[in-house]
């Protein structure tokens, strides 16, 4: 995997961008159905204080299989096609009350090419400096089981978490 990145200040919040080029040197021409083709991936991302401890961020991946002719030309007619472009969108909401004892969160991960996602939400009370308590809940979707969050659907649940600080 070859890489760079950049982040810092942006249109008054904070910008990120990474690039990766990921080689596949046991199949360099992606003529092997069992072998992940090279890869590029692009990820671009910002986030925002709007004040009164409220905080927006959103990130977009993007993701292309390279050769994927020749992927697809290897491929038997019982395999599942992995699609050639993959698109992923995250979004976190945070806010803090309480003189920043509470935390309300809201991650989503939206993938409009996999047509699946997932969702978490939690509420964090730091109870003292030592103490903290959290309750949530995960919601995978999707319309795939072969896909990163559709195959994990059927797994929503609540947490409760209680944790010590020393």
């Amino acid at each position: 995997m070859y890489g760079a990145s950049v982040r810092g200040p942006f249109a008054g919040g904070i910008g990120n961008a990474e690039m990766g080029y990921y080689r596949s040197r046991q199949d360099a021409s992606g003529a092997n159905r069992l072998i992940e083709n090279s890869m590029f991936k692009w990820l671009i991302g910002y986030e925002k204080d709007l004040g009164n401890d409220f905080k927006v961020g959103a990130q977009y991946l993007y993701e292309q299989k390279l050769d994927y002719d020749d992927y697809l030309f290897t491929l038997t007619p019982d395999d599942y096609v992995w699609d050639e472009h993959r698109h992923l969108v995250t979004q976190r909401i945070t806010k803090l009350y309480k003189n920043q004892t509470v935390m309300l969160g809201l991650f989503n991960f939206w993938s409009p090419s996999d047509k699946d996602g997932y969702v978490r939400a939690s509420c964090a009370y730091d109870i003292t400096d030592q103490w903290k308590l959290t309750i949530g809940f995960n919601i995978p979707w999707g319309e795939d089981a072969t896909t990163d969050f559709g195959m994990m659907k059927k797994n929503k649940n609540a947490f409760l978490r209680v944790r010590y600080s020393f």
